[in-house]
């Protein structure tokens, strides 16, 4: 019957494994050691974290991951639900998917074990028109049934979604599906826990196949389960795997891992390690062997009673149990990094479960500020302890005050201030504590000597004082000429060399970004580059220009300076090109838009953009956290 339906509905090249015998013994009791006696899971995943950060609105994901480098992280539990990146089973969200993109490449390659969850479905049909994209259409398995067809769109939805990311290993497959606020009946009302487990089984069936058909090597984990009705719930599931007609009674064609949430009301370390072994004891009682298991929500949380002295000590019990008496538990996943008010979903409880503060607004009590942004509470050191993390976990705390991994340059000097391109400009920007940098421009004289204006004539930073041509004129020439102040007093300020520049950047220890004001060739970069060497090192100094042949040769010369092409439009530029010349990108702050920055980081490039001088634009460039921001006039992002 099983086999007839799947044809109706176009599903091809089923195989119905004979298969598992299922275990009838009732026992308690666990073995601690694999059914063949081989080592089943990776105890160095046991750390693991929910990462909500597409969810998670003014949040910088990239500081949340830092920290979860920070406090020793292993696994990842990546929130990816498919309405995110996808408008309908077969068409991605541009928007949505790149986002995903981002969040996903910048964990990649940390070295984590990610396994992506998505809780979503898409309803498009008849009465399955719904935005509740966690509600189920009711069982219906006659031939040409919506739910039949719902069924084929899940696959589908999960088919394209694992094409999306091929090198995801782990899919975990829908959420507490034996809990109602993840399985209600779709046009109201609720099902029963029978329903529940026939509508699941269906699920698992159904997504588990557009997940291998994607990539066969993928794993498919169960969707957790609450703990409640956990036991009862897995029977039934098991019941209709190893059923006369059931799609198949290989139970990895299900889920390849066992998966639940042991949310406790109370706590005690016996009562936690009693709990999941009672549960694990379904899984292999019915199965007859051992079979992973990955635990992606635990967490204790002060709205549900738990003072976080008590989360605190509790949290080395639940880690105690899980590496050393849930031998079958390869990771357990905390939830959740950040307390988060604002929630839409969930009780009160909901929203105190961060093992930080919420980073998006201050905690009151009584109109009484108590609490500061994303401070971490004692959690998070216990957890850091715990996991053998090293790093800073205020980081991302004293981010939001202000001290962002964005980097300040000033444009000429501090240019708002002083006369641009002069020695005093630059040291009045390199007594500013919070600047990084100081820019400037470099021209060849006629007798080939480097000098330091932005213009190729003198008139405009003279006043129209003097008209020389720099490029026609000698360095003596040049150097006669006076600058005035920007109060106009005539006389003040010479036109600056490479060695006056650099010995404001040595004094003060600033990084110096020099334009190459023109397309120079080899033998006029030598000139410069031997000048920059004999006074600074090069690690100091960051080299830019619109002059893209310039910076080609420069790269050829010296294969370790950093090096940024400068561009009034991001589309005058590709990142494949940047990536193959190992450059950056140095875009003008209005040809470029956050996505596009997002998207050129994505890929591991550095960007700058200019010229800003509104603090509250730069604060926003300085939140998406790009690497350098100029500036004419802004000498630190804290108020």
């Amino acid at each position: 019957m099983r086999r007839k339906l799947l044809t109706s509905i176009g599903l091809l090249g089923i195989l119905v494994l004979g298969g598992c015998t299922p275990a009838t013994s009732s026992s308690s009791e666990i073995s601690s050691s694999s059914s063949g006696g081989e080592v089943f899971v990776d105890k160095t995943k046991v750390f693991g974290m929910t990462d909500l950060s597409f969810q998670e609105e003014g949040v910088d994901y990239r500081y949340t991951h830092n920290l979860f480098q920070s406090m020793g992280v292993k696994s990842v539990r990546l929130w990816m639900h498919c309405n995110w990146i996808m408008n309908s089973p077969t068409e991605y969200s541009t928007s949505g998917l790149e986002k995903m993109r981002r969040i996903y490449n910048d964990i990649k390659d940390d070295g984590y074990q990610i396994i992506a969850m998505n809780h979503s479905n898409f309803h498009r049909t008849g009465m399955i028109n719904s935005s509740s994209t966690t509600a189920k259409p009711a069982r219906d398995l006659s031939e040409g049934s919506d739910y039949l067809k719902w069924l084929s769109d899940l696959e589908t939805t999960y088919y394209n979604m694992v094409l999306a990311f091929p090198d995801i290993e782990y899919w975990e497959i829908d959420n507490e599906c034996n809990n109602d606020d993840f399985m209600p009946r779709l046009g109201g009302g609720l099902f029963t826990l029978d329903e529940k487990a026939q509508i699941y089984y269906d699920m698992m069936y159904f997504a588990s196949r557009g997940i291998h058909r994607a990539n066969p090597n993928a794993i498919t984990v169960m969707g957790g389960i609450v703990v409640n009705n956990a036991e009862t719930f897995l029977n039934k599931i098991y019941d209709l795997i190893y059923s006369e007609d059931s799609w198949s009674k290989n139970t990895d064609d299900y889920f390849q891992v066992a998966c639940w949430h042991p949310y406790m009301s109370f706590f005690s370390k016996n009562k936690f390690i009693e709990l999941n072994n009672s549960i694990y004891n379904v899984v292999k009682t019915r199965e007859g062997k051992d079979k992973k298991v990955f635990l992606t929500e635990f967490g204790f949380s002060e709205g549900a009673g738990f003072t976080v002295s008590e989360q605190a000590t509790y949290l080395r019990d639940v880690y105690d149990a899980v590496l050393n008496d849930l031998y079958y538990v390869e990771s357990l996943h905390y939830f959740r990094m950040y307390d988060n008010y604002a929630s839409t979903w969930g009780s009160d409880a909901e929203k105190t479960f961060g093992l930080y503060y919420d980073p998006t607004m201050y905690k009151e009590a009584d109109g009484v500020k108590i609490k500061e942004f994303a401070e971490p509470k004692e959690t998070a050191f216990v957890y850091q302890d715990l996991a053998g993390g090293t790093g800073n976990l205020r980081e991302y705390e004293e981010f939001l005050k202000g001290n962002f991994v964005t980097k300040l340059v000033m444009h000429r000097g501090y240019s708002a201030s002083y006369r641009e391109n002069t020695v005093s400009a630059f040291e009045a920007a390199a007594k500013q504590a919070d600047v990084y940098g100081i820019e400037t421009d470099v021209y060849l004289t006629s007798d080939n000597k480097p000098i330091l204006i932005h213009d190729n004539n003198t008139s405009r930073v003279t006043l129209g004082k003097y008209n020389l041509d720099v490029t026609t004129s000698t360095f003596d020439q040049l150097r006669s000429v006076k600058l005035p102040d920007m109060m106009g007093n005539p006389n003040v300020h010479d036109i600056p060399t490479i060695e006056e520049y650099t010995d404001v950047l040595n004094k003060y220890g600033k990084v110096g970004f020099l334009e190459f004001k023109e397309n120079f060739s080899y033998d006029e970069l030598d000139i410069i580059m031997n000048e920059v060497k004999a006074q600074i090192s090069l690690d100091k100094m960051v080299f830019i220009s619109f002059h893209k042949d310039a910076l080609i040769r420069l790269r050829e010369r010296y294969k370790d300076v950093e090096i940024m092409l400068l561009v009034n439009r991001y589309s005058e530029v590709n990142d494949d090109e940047l990536i193959q010349y190992n450059f950056g990108l140095d875009c003008e702050v209005n040809g470029i838009t956050m996505d596009q920055i997002d998207h050129v980081m994505s890929n591991k490039i550095k960007v700058n953009v200019w010229t800003v001088d509104s603090k509250d634009n730069a604060r926003k460039y300085g939140i998406q956290g790009i690497d350098y921001l100029t500036t004419n006039s802004i000498t630190s992002f804290k108020d």
